[in-house]
């Protein structure tokens, strides 16, 4: 259990840079295509369901402490986690190892002898990534 104030958290989160966790769903599909640290306003335009702070994983987001917390690319701009623990996967197919990815947690409080935390998935436009993480205290 956590005794921080989720307010404080995400008012932190701003102070270091981050924005809010949002969750962005793909129109007519219905699919959630994407939940983000570093949205922008041309996302408000995305046809579909767009949330500001809809994303429950981060407390940038609607996420509480302290399940939720910081997205893997907040970690990596604030140098919190080691870059080398990303995998980059680029188009067209092409990665840097390829699969299988074993993923450690990113919550798990403890890092292994060179964890992989995430992968980082290139998309057609070249400022734009999926990633990948994975969390233990998610239910």
């Amino acid at each position: 259990s956590s005794n921080l104030d989720p307010a404080f958290v995400h008012e932190l989160g701003h102070n270091l840079g981050l924005n809010h966790g949002a969750r962005f769903t793909g129109g007519a599909r219905g699919r959630e295509i994407a939940e983000t640290t570093f949205a922008d306003n041309d996302f408000e335009q995305t046809p579909g369901g767009y949330s500001e702070y809809g994303s429950a994983v981060t407390v940038m987001g609607r996420g509480r402490t302290p399940d939720a917390h910081y997205l893997l690319p907040a970690k990596l701009i604030l140098d919190w986690t080691p870059p080398d623990s990303i995998v980059e996967v680029n188009l067209p197919g092409a990665c840097t190892p390829c699969g299988p990815y074993l993923l450690q947690p990113t919550d798990s409080g403890v890092l292994g002898p060179s964890p992989t935390l995430g992968l980082r998935i290139a998309t057609e436009i070249s400022s734009r990534y999926f990633w990948v993480e994975q969390r233990e205290l998610l239910p």
